[in-house]
């Protein structure tokens, strides 16, 4: 919960409109922020727990965002942060 968070004050410093889209886009997401989309729904929620879930040492489900393909997320990261997370998809769920 820290790490996401955390994800969140480091977006609104570094997630710039370009970001934003092109995780939209990654994600199939419409919006970055509404109040009156679900949570699950806001490109900005599943960013923070991109962020989060790149930043651990070892792989957590997502349950909040729907649990997306390891190596999605792994995409997801790397477009929001521009280098890979800390986090290793194994072969296994790469897919």
């Amino acid at each position: 919960m820290c790490l996401h968070e955390l994800s969140h004050a480091w977006l609104l410093q570094y997630a710039t409109d370009q970001y934003q889209f092109e995780f939209l886009e990654h994600s199939g997401l419409d919006l970055w922020y509404g109040s009156e989309l679900a949570w699950h729904e806001r490109g900005v929620e599943n960013a923070a727990e991109t962020l989060a879930w790149g930043l651990m040492d070892r792989i957590l489900p997502m349950i909040r965002i729907s649990d997306p393909p390891c190596e999605s997320l792994r995409q997801g990261f790397r477009i929001l942060k521009g280098t890979g997370p800390v986090v290793r998809c194994p072969p296994s769920l790469s897919h």
